[in-house]
């Protein structure tokens, strides 16, 4: 196995994940009412909720879909 490569692809899932889970907390916040956080699940709304503290909604919309744009990218090898 060639284990940077491994790492590298790895990293790219975790930060493609936390980035849509993000997007779709901060964007689909009231798809379903009967469940506590129901899209973006509970790391969504933590990451959505220290970036628009942060960088308020449209710099948090940016840096999220970014990061799981790099995320993909270095996921799937494709550029």
């Amino acid at each position: 196995y060639h284990y940077p490569l491994l790492g590298l692809r790895f990293f790219g899932a975790l930060l493609a994940i936390a980035g849509l889970s993000g997007l779709l907390s901060l964007h689909l916040h009231g798809a379903l009412k009967w469940v506590p956080f129901a899209s973006g699940g509970v790391l969504g709304n933590v990451i959505a909720t220290a970036l628009v503290n942060v960088l308020n909604s449209l710099g948090a919309s940016l840096t999220l879909f970014v990061g799981s744009l790099v995320g993909l990218t270095l996921l799937t090898g494709l550029s």
